[in-house]
């Protein structure tokens, strides 16, 4: 074991902290020979600077060194802000990426959760190609990417009688160069010519200037003048056919019947030699038979139908059909002879025939039959000619309240109406 004695010499401690029996115990670094107390070793450099903070100065000891550079990066250290990036909003996203020392904060508005909450509505966008772009659609995350892509138009000749030239460049649009080939037009119209018909009312000239043929079309004109008691009306002359027709007419006699005469008939008879028409009035019997039947049958509905006679005249047979109807053959005695000095008179059970009446759709007449007595049977039936007429039935075609010894309301059962409806009651 090797021992020292350490001596203090130029310096300004006492023994420097170490006794003048100091022993150092192998193993020492080779080059160390002696241990050094560090309050004995003092810096003798210039002071040393961390910006504007003076760290170590000119003459301190190492002791004090090593606490003043402790002290200092301690204190630097306790000093360094700490950085933390938190949302306080529902409607921001923070994400944290750390790589090495660096931490990287990204900040994302929410908009889901801020349309949401405000009821708005995100906008949609979307692609849409037209007939020469076509769009294709990618989609990764919350990305959409659109690729649009144009279709290439081609020019072609299709009759021969074009040149197509495109030019083709490389990134640059082709453009289509289009002319007239013609060589091939030419051979392709056909030659025109014109020539005289057959009717000989046409003169054609020729004319040949250069490369112009002019064809000159002159016509006959024909002239048609009017006469005594005649009209001459022209037309046509244009397009497509250039005829002129030449329309002749005569002062006519125009014979004819009134508005709304039925009776008579008119009948037309041409006479195509003598120019001459002729005119015929004729009566139509049938009208005539209808008017008369009409006319004499509703004079004896309010004549001797109220004494319980049904009386019907049929002018075409020129007959008069007298019936007794139902109840009103007994009880009943008929007097007179029907002239006005020796008129009708009924007794005991009577007949009321009322004139034809339209009841309404869904709807009802009332009838005053002037009997006095309720105690009735009624009937109804349409009367339109010809003969005979036709029965409305009951519950089917109509229904009737008696409201009093008078008066009986016809009700419409059809829901279509009933034209024309005669009401008998025998009381």
């Amino acid at each position: 074991m090797a021992t020292s004695k350490a001596t203090s010499k130029n310096n300004n401690c006492t023994s420097c902290g170490c006794t003048d029996t100091y022993v150092s115990t192998q193993p020492c670094p080779p080059s160390c020979p002696e241990v050094f107390n560090s309050q004995c070793i003092v810096y003798t450099g210039t002071d040393i600077l961390c910006g504007q903070d003076t760290v170590i100065k000119r003459y301190d000891y190492l002791d004090t060194v090593i606490t003043k550079l402790v002290n200092y990066f301690c204190a630097g250290l306790a000093n360094v802000p700490v950085t933390i990036v938190e949302s306080d909003s529902i409607y921001i996203d923070v994400t944290s990426s750390t790589v090495g020392n660096t931490t990287t904060y990204v900040l994302d508005l929410d908009f889901a959760q801020l349309a949401a909450d405000l009821n708005l509505t995100l906008p949609v966008y979307n692609v849409v190609g037209s007939d020469n772009v076509f769009v294709s659609t990618s989609v990764v995350g919350n990305t959409t990417t659109f690729t649009l892509s144009g279709f290439e138009t081609e020019v072609i000749n299709s009759d021969g009688l074009l040149n197509v030239t495109p030019n083709i460049t490389p990134g640059v649009d082709i453009i289509y160069t289009v002319d007239v080939d013609l060589v091939a037009l030419a051979a392709a119209l056909p030659s025109t010519s014109v020539i005289q018909g057959t009717s000989g009312n046409t003169i054609i000239t020729t004319s040949v200037v250069g490369n112009l043929t002019t064809y000159s079309i002159d016509s006959l004109e024909t002239i048609v003048a009017a006469g005594n008691n005649t009209t001459v009306t022209a037309s046509g002359g244009g397009a497509p056919n250039y005829d002129t027709t030449y329309t002749v007419d005569a002062e006519l006699a125009i014979v004819d019947l009134a508005l709304g005469e039925t009776v008579l008939t008119l009948v037309t008879t041409p006479n195509p030699g003598a120019n001459t028409t002729t005119y015929t009035l004729e009566t139509d019997l049938t009208v005539l038979d209808t008017i008369i039947n009409t006319a004499i049958n509703d004079v004896l509905d309010n004549t001797v139908s109220l004494f319980g006679i049904d009386a019907v005249y049929d002018n075409l047979t020129q007959t008069l059909s007298i019936e007794f109807i139902g109840v009103a053959v007994d009880g009943t005695t008929i007097t007179g002879d029907g002239t006005a000095a020796n008129p009708l008179v009924a007794s005991g059970t009577q007949k009321y025939v009322s004139t034809p009446t339209d009841i309404p759709v869904g709807g009802s007449v009332v009838f005053t039959h002037n009997l006095g007595t309720a105690d009735v049977v009624i009937s109804g039936y349409n009367r339109v000619l010809p003969l005979p007429y036709s029965p409305y039935f009951q519950f089917q075609d109509y229904t009737y309240t008696i409201n009093n010894g008078n008066d009986i309301e016809i009700f419409d059962a059809t829901g279509g109406g009933l034209p024309n409806f005669v009401l008998t009651v025998i009381g």
